[in-house]
């Protein structure tokens, strides 16, 4: 895990929650062609909620979220950087497996913006090319993937 540095300390897991790491908590099955070190997508949040808490852990707040980002456009800078992360949707609409790219300047893996992320405050962060940087948005069917990491306090 990271540690971010804030006003209230906390911790970011420096990856989201994969399918592999799931897999280990819950009974569900592994869909076809999925690598288990993709991202778990497409969780609602009260089960991102509860996984969270079966780990003992939470899912960040969107104020937490949006300062392990940074103020930046991108988590890795202010324009696209093919080597830092893809910031269209993943190729062949499948997601990677986490840990592609290098990490943001806080050591956090895939903040990119082809992944959105639950937070605790029930909203999405994170963005996309037609998006401000970590935007929170509500859920609805044009933010595509989304996904989850856990954190915890300091």
């Amino acid at each position: 895990m990271a540690r971010v540095p804030a006003d209230r300390p906390f911790f970011l897991d420096i990856f989201p929650v994969t399918w592999d790491r799931w897999l280990r908590r819950f009974d569900d099955d592994l869909p076809p062609c999925i690598d288990p070190l993709c991202p778990r997508t497409g969780v609602e949040h009260k089960r991102a909620e509860a996984f969270a808490k079966n780990v003992g852990k939470r899912l960040p707040t969107a104020a937490e979220f949006h300062f392990a980002w940074g103020d930046r456009r991108f988590p890795w800078g202010d324009g696209p950087h093919p080597q830092m992360g893809r910031v269209r949707p993943p190729r062949f609409d499948e997601i990677p497996e986490v840990g592609l790219y290098p990490p943001n300047e806080n050591g956090l893996y895939d903040m990119g913006a082809w992944l959105w992320h639950w937070t605790h405050d029930g909203t999405l962060s994170g963005g996309s090319e037609e998006t401000p940087s970590c935007v929170n948005a509500e859920p609805n069917e044009s933010i595509i993937p989304f996904g989850f990491r856990l954190a915890q306090d300091g």
